[in-house]
């Protein structure tokens, strides 16, 4: 996103370290169905986008595909486990319990949302066939029928499958109100944010909490899968104050990872033509400069001109300024602090970001 703002994004991260639990362990401790299987192996090495089963089948593909698959499982599973650390679980049974659940929930919203927002003529029969009946697979009340398109029947089983390990965690009754409630949420937030692009959708603050919801909530039901795990940590939930430190705090870590990715994805937004976080702000900020041509988004019309309103209006600064406060905020986790593993692993997560391992 230019050599000014990459420069004062850096600047933040160079005392990353490496997280303590190892990505690579996400993949082989990861219990995923038969059906998943299909799904990893459709995912686009290169791209990230979906491909006909068939075509992905080839084994240089399949390789490559359970690589990207692994990176996303990996950042799902030590993500969920460090808060496990956090609320102090030491036991390594316990954290690969917590971590698996993690893993499932981030690769079931990768693929959500680039079902939802590349493949309509699917999406369309995935949110047929799960908006009437998700509160009952979340509860274990129902089984989603097959529609016979493997990517669809696949995503739903990854969908079903972590719903089923959560339900068997011990105190997942003390959480299970907040988990369904946060699900509802993201679900509702990636149906919408699908339905309309830049063009049709306003520069607003409901944009930018739709926005939050769909990209820094899922974090927040990763810190969930944790509490899942400690009886004693997820009854002090029934605590206001309590409920929304944490609350707090799981979202300010999901908003590193979102301005993260969206900083790194400048490009990757504007030209497929959707809202991110920097390109919102810059919308919404009030301009007097005539000479620059803005299209229906309140946006410059040339991607070059986009980039160096970014910088010149401050508002890459201030995105940056952001993402530092996000990190700073995250500390209050309870059992979180400075250089403890989740303030270590969103360090990481950003250097990742920032080395192209995203």
């Amino acid at each position: 996103f230019g050599p000014s703002g990459g420069a004062e994004f850096k600047e933040r991260s160079r005392e990353v370290t490496k997280s303590p639990i190892s990505k690579e362990e996400a993949y082989r401790d990861t219990c995923l169905t038969k059906n998943a299987g299909a799904v990893l192996k459709a995912v686009s090495p290169t791209t990230g986008e979906f491909q006909q089963p068939a075509s992905a089948g080839a084994a240089g593909a399949s390789t490559l595909a359970r690589r990207a698959a692994e990176r996303t499982l990996g950042f799902g599973y030590v993500q969920s486990a460090a808060f496990g650390l956090c609320l102090g679980v030491s036991d390594s049974t316990e954290l690969a319990a917590i971590g698996s659940r993690g893993a499932l929930l981030n690769l079931g919203v990768t693929l959500v949302d680039r079902l939802l927002d590349e493949h309509s003529h699917l999406a369309a029969r995935f949110v047929a066939v799960l908006k009437p009946r998700l509160l009952d697979v979340m509860r274990g009340d129902g089984e989603l029928p097959e529609t016979g398109l493997p990517l669809v029947d696949s995503l739903n089983a990854i969908i079903a499958r972590f719903f089923e390990q959560m339900r068997v965690a011990p105190a997942f009754a003390s959480v299970a109100h907040h988990v369904e409630s946060a699900i509802s949420l993201m679900f509702a937030a990636e149906t919408a944010h699908a339905a309309g692009g830049r063009a049709t959708t306003p520069a607003t603050t409901d944009t930018l909490r739709l926005l939050r919801t769909k990209s820094a909530w899922p974090v927040w039901c990763m810190a969930l899968s944790a509490y899942a795990e400690r009886p004693h940590a997820a009854r002090a939930l029934s605590d206001h104050h309590v409920y929304e430190e944490a609350h707090r705090s799981a979202l300010a870590a999901g908003d590193v990872w979102w301005l993260a990715d969206d900083l790194c994805d400048l490009d990757v937004d504007w030209h497929a033509g959707v809202w991110s976080r920097p390109w919102l702000a810059l919308a919404s900020r009030q301009t007097a400069d005539e000479e620059v041509l803005r299209g229906p988004a309140g946006l410059p019309t040339t991607l070059e001109q986009s980039h160096r309103q970014l910088v010149e209006t401050g508002v890459l600064r201030r995105q940056a300024d952001a993402l530092g406060d996000a990190l700073e905020a995250a500390r209050a986790f309870p059992g979180a602090q400075a250089d403890g593993p989740l303030d270590t692993l969103l360090r990481a997560v950003v250097e990742s970001w920032l080395a192209g391992d995203n």
